[in-house]
């Protein structure tokens, strides 16, 4: 399930991530050569305890872990899968704060984030109707930065339209399954329902 690296410098297919890669927060908008192109990134996850709630996820040569509460059947000593969610798209979009301001030339002293999101849980799985949904996401961004309030809204709404996990939840997208049964592709879409 690993990506190939394209080259010495791209282990995420289609974006430069080793140390000889150039960092794009330097230069003064973004390279010609990135704009207009895509890159998939990837994770693979992977359940350590099938009767617990213990995942290990595996990015590049970095290792993460992930658990439930003990009401979810989980021993709650890693944060659980929908904190990552939340993190990745604080941490994302912290990101391109920073970037678009060094992009930019302004001055933000400091940024952080809070996410949330509500959700919203029915059904049977007994009865094959359990769905899940999300009714709202939020995001409270505090920034300190001395330039103009103008700049500012700039910066944010530059960040904020740059952001691709803020993205992720904002727009609709396609949601593929691919599925394999003991090493075989298993057509879910296709099997015969209860």
């Amino acid at each position: 399930m690993t990506t190939e690296p394209t080259s010495t410098v791209h282990d995420v297919q289609g974006q430069p991530i080793g140390a000889a890669a150039a960092d794009i927060t330097k230069e003064p908008d973004l390279p010609k050569a990135m704009r207009g192109r895509s890159f998939t990134m990837s994770a693979d996850m992977e359940t350590l305890k099938m009767d617990r709630q213990l995942k290990v996820g595996r990015f590049r040569d970095f290792e993460f872990y992930c658990d439930e509460p003990h009401y979810l059947g989980g021993d709650d000593e890693y944060p659980q899968p929908l904190t990552y969610l939340a993190a990745g798209v604080g941490f994302c979009l912290l990101t391109q704060v920073q970037r678009v301001a060094s992009m930019l030339r302004k001055t933000f002293t400091r940024a952080e984030c809070r996410c949330e999101f509500d959700t919203y849980q029915d059904g049977s799985a007994r009865a094959g109707t359990l769905s899940a949904t999300v009714t709202e996401f939020r995001i409270h961004l505090d920034v300190d930065s001395p330039e103009e309030p103008d700049v500012i809204a700039d910066v944010i709404r530059l960040a904020t339209n740059s952001c691709f996990a803020e993205a992720l939840v904002r727009e609709p997208i396609p949601l593929r399954h691919i599925v394999t049964v003991n090493g075989a592709p298993f057509p879910v879409e296709e099997a015969p329902t209860r």
